[in-house]
């Protein structure tokens, strides 16, 4: 079973976009030579077309680790939204909300909302190579931060569905099962 932390960090407006790659735990065979691998999630980059990523875009539930001090001190869980209502040129901007279900990792009762403005500025497109064995295709390598902020971290995403449903991972990660499908509403 592969366990993927995702440590807070905070930024000038509070946001922790972090949370953003929120990841779920995934259970992961053993790679043995005789081990087959089919290609089962075609992915796709928008080449620059930023209007695909205009709407509201809501995660299923994923499961964060809360830690102090590098020290795990619980596991919650966390439905992440984006609303992305402006487009200029590579540019997307608009609001990102995580709810966070502390010590629920079925996302059930109240959550915690935290909210700030975030912008999207894409960079490229990226080939999904066979380092990622189930997923084949391209994806968006963006800068996705705070809007207004000077530092942007890289991400890619890989939409799905006719552009209705993307996965979102670090720009040095893979795609993997575990990653939050954010679909469109």
């Amino acid at each position: 079973m592969q366990i993927k932390a995702t440590l807070m960090k905070s930024t000038e407006l509070g946001l922790s976009l972090s949370m953003i790659v929120v990841l779920a735990l995934a259970a992961c065979g053993g790679g043995g030579a005789s081990e087959t691998h089919i290609v089962t999630t075609q992915l796709s980059g928008t080449n620059g077309d930023m209007s695909k990523y205009l709407g509201s875009w809501v995660s299923g539930c994923g499961i964060s680790f809360r830690m102090q001090n590098l020290t795990l001190v619980g596991t919650d869980g966390v439905i992440n939204e984006f609303s992305l209502t402006a487009i200029s040129g590579v540019n997307a901007q608009g609001t990102f909300t995580a709810n966070t279900f502390y010590n629920s990792t079925s996302c059930s009762g109240t959550a915690a909302q935290t909210t700030g403005n975030v912008s999207l500025q894409y960079a490229s497109n990226v080939y999904i190579t066979d380092q990622t064995p189930f997923y084949a295709g391209s994806a968006d390598r963006i800068n996705l931060g705070a809007t207004g902020s000077v530092s942007a971290t890289p991400y890619n995403i890989g939409f799905r569905s006719n552009f209705s449903q993307f996965q979102l991972t670090s720009a040095n990660s893979n795609f993997y099962s575990g990653n939050l499908i954010y679909t469109k509403r």
